[in-house]
């Protein structure tokens, strides 16, 4: 599978782009990435491929990757912390 973090591509829906590296299942099978409209940054989805079928993507460039990974990172990160508090808050909250 040749699909990377910060490729983007269109469909009907408009553009989007690779946020989530790319992962295959059922043996190869089929393709997965979770992405982000590009217009529109706090819509996700993941989307599904067959493994041989062919999509056009738009290449990101070293700088345009990196900054995707960080990003990504970054919310990962806030996720993470957000669901910590959430805990920590209904623990304190049932004591």
């Amino acid at each position: 599978m040749e699909l990377q973090v910060g490729d983007r591509f269109s469909d009907e829906a408009g553009e989007w782009e690779v946020v989530g590296r790319p992962h295959t299942a059922a043996g190869g099978k089929i393709a997965h990435a979770r992405v982000q409209r590009v217009d529109h940054p706090v819509t996700f989805d993941v989307r599904s491929w067959s493994a041989n079928e062919r999509i056009s993507v738009r290449r990101a460039t070293t700088e345009e990757g990196k900054a995707v990974m960080r990003l990504a990172r970054r919310t990962a990160l806030l996720v993470a912390l957000s669901l910590l508090t959430s805990a920590a808050t209904a623990r304190a909250e049932c004591a």
